[in-house]
């Protein structure tokens, strides 16, 4: 790369070089640019409303629908796919050039859902993603799908589409922005999740992850795609307006700036909360801990005294890089299951839980995690059962020996 900046304008393109402006006119089918791609080669993509120029830093040459496959005059995007292939969309539909020969795509012969073609992306499987006025498609090279409807898109006026580094596809649209792992559609829109306007017009993202979205009557959005943790601990409604949950953060979490989303707490109705992202918060670690490896699965035991009220249990974990520090544990009916009683932090190992509805001759589970000092869990340890109104005894837990060679 030799450092140059291109721009795209009504009257041609221009280059910033060395300090330098150069402008380009004469050489383009159309002075009216509609966008600029650097291929793997260097070489620049110059889509107009007449055609496409080709630039390799000495030779021009110029490509229309008339000396070419392209499937109407006006091109709006080009990509690159990972056989060095160059692909085009706009007013027609798609076309694909491979340095000889042209493919043509409309909506006559192909998948695509509209004919004017706003947005091309390849992703890291090579699978290219195109962005119409009527909806979304994928091509894989043989089968074709599309995505209208409405739990895929907020609109199917598509603008704008990228792939980040976890081959993640965001889609832009004229209704807000769509979110694509391969297996659920995300989408976010003015209100609902703090988009400051639904219209976009661009899209990108650096190389930290942040997406940017140019928008038609807001400026500039900025999106922090950081990872999401949700609360789910500890879950209990205190009186019908008031909700808590607990997370506990651990070494692996980043220190840094958070937003809390508080929303989707399930009523006894069996109706989800609004959502409503109003706080911030910072993250810090008063000191560091080094030890990123959870701790291992622990030994446990339960047994109940014949009656219907009390489980008692024991356990025991151990971590030789940073210690243990506490446990939680919960009670259910099925293995691993926590609905007689959820999760509850406590720092002993031996505890006698009383106070329970138990049902006679019902098997229950003790579930047990140990946590060490870098804040991360173990995972979880479940008991054999233990069956309502029989009574059975503690019995010695065989602890496991580690040892670290240093």
């Amino acid at each position: 790369a030799d450092g140059s900046i291109w721009f795209g304008t009504s009257a041609g393109a221009a280059q910033l070089a060395g300090g330098r402006w150069y402008t380009y006119t004469a050489q383009l089918p159309s002075a009216s640019l509609r966008t600029i791609m650097i291929d793997l080669d260097r070489a620049r993509w110059f889509g107009t409303d007449a055609g496409v120029a080709w630039f390799d830093g000495a030779t021009w040459e110029t490509y229309t629908n008339e000396n070419s496959g392209l499937p109407g005059s006006r091109v709006n995007t080009i990509a690159q796919d990972m056989d060095r292939s160059i692909w085009f969309g706009g007013e027609g539909g798609a076309a694909c050039f491979d340095g000889l020969a042209w493919t043509t795509f409309t909506t006559a012969n192909s998948g695509l859902p509209g004919a004017d073609v706003r947005a091309i992306a390849v992703d890291s499987d090579g699978v290219k993603w195109m962005g119409t006025n009527a909806g979304l498609a994928r091509f894989d090279g043989a089968t074709w799908t599309v995505y209208t409807d409405t739990l895929s898109l907020p609109s199917n006026d598509v603008r704008a589409i990228i792939v980040d580094s976890n081959n993640v596809k965001w889609v832009a649209t004229a209704g807000g922005l769509a979110r694509f792992d391969g297996e659920r559609w995300t989408q976010y829109t003015a209100g609902a999740t703090g988009l400051p306007d639904n219209d976009i017009r661009a899209l990108a993202v650096d190389l930290k992850g942040i997406k940017w979205l140019g928008l038609t009557a807001a400026g500039v959005g900025v999106l922090y795609d950081s990872p999401n943790y949700a609360i789910v601990d500890n879950p209990a409604w205190i009186d019908p307006r008031s909700f808590t949950a607990t997370y506990d953060f651990s070494a692996m979490i980043p220190k840094g700036v958070y937003s809390l989303t508080i929303g989707e707490a399930p009523g006894t109705d069996g109706i989800l909360s609004a959502s409503n992202q109003a706080y911030t918060f910072t993250l810090d670690y008063a000191s560091f801990v080094a030890d990123t490896t959870p701790p291992p699965q622990p030994a446990i035991l339960a047994y109940g005294d014949g009656g219907l009220n009390a489980i008692s249990m024991q356990w025991s974990a151990n971590d030789a890089d940073s210690g243990i520090t506490d446990y939680r544990y919960a009670i259910g009916s099925t293995p691993g299951g926590e609905e007689v009683v959820n999760w509850t932090k406590v720092t002993g190992t031996t505890i006698t839980r009383t106070g329970l509805s138990l049902i006679e001759g019902q098997s229950y589970y003790v579930t047990v995690q140990a946590r060490n000092a870098g804040g991360l869990w173990s995972p979880s340890a479940v008991s054999p059962a233990v069956v309502a109104g029989v009574a059975s005894g503690p019995k010695r837990i065989a602890l496991p020996l580690l040892m670290r060679v240093r």
